[in-house]
């Protein structure tokens, strides 16, 4: 897996890093380029799957190594995040030899990040810590792609949410959310959406994003954030 640098990301702990501030505290330093996808995600993260980043417990850019390594780490690029970290700590080789008996891997997750949240960020270039095979770090979510990947899906979100809609399924039923009020409406899979000013309003955001997920009969076929 290339390093950062190697995907144009220049020299680590040499990187502008700015600030995304929220109203009641919580700061997190970043990388000018992944900054608003990360207060994107963070948003989307809240409204759509009601976990919250908590102040004090989340943070950003750090100039330092992967623990118990030389390896810089991506914190030092302003690439990552760690969200909640005493939910979602990354337990030490001792901690998982003593836990993991029953497991195959040996590696238990204590993790309060839902499964749909870790997808959300997965599906916008991040790697996701909770799925590392040596010693799982669920706070942790790291970008993985270029400046130019990260500008692409910055833009891609960006005129999604810019339809006010956020469209999400939840179990056999679709989710439709006005982000504009936190309004959900609910319709079963394959029904046409009645809320919202009916189908074209969904179907402005789901193309807006370029995704083709409105069947000709106006039914939803997909509700994914991604291309």
């Amino acid at each position: 897996m290339s390093s950062p640098s190697a995907r144009g990301w220049g020299a680590n702990c040499q990187v502008p890093i700015v600030n995304l501030k929220r109203g009641d505290g919580l700061v997190v330093g970043l990388h000018p380029a992944i900054g608003p996808l990360v207060a994107m995600l963070l948003d989307l993260t809240e409204i759509g799957h009601g976990y919250r980043a908590r102040r004090g417990e989340t943070w950003g850019y750090c100039c330092r190594t992967i623990k118990d390594t030389a390896t810089p780490s991506n914190h030092s690029w302003g690439l990552a995040i760690d969200i909640n970290a005493p939910a979602n700590p990354m337990n030490s080789l001792s901690w998982h030899a003593k836990h993991g008996e029953d497991h195959p891997s040996g590696r238990v997750l204590r993790t309060d990040i839902p499964m749909g949240v870790v997808e959300l960020w997965e599906d916008h270039g991040f790697r996701w810590g909770g799925r590392y095979r040596t010693r799982p770090d669920p706070m942790h979510f790291e970008f993985m792609g270029t400046p130019d990947e990260a500008q692409a899906v910055t833009s891609r979100l960006r005129a999604f949410l810019g339809a006010h809609v956020v469209v999400r399924k939840d179990s056999d039923m679709i989710q439709i959310i006005d982000i504009r009020d936190g309004t959900v409406y609910l319709v079963g899979a394959g029904e046409q959406p009645r809320s919202l000013g009916g189908e074209p309003e969904v179907h402005k955001a789901l193309v807006a994003a370029g995704i083709p997920a409105i069947n000709d009969d106006g039914t939803i076929l997909d509700f994914l954030l991604k291309s």
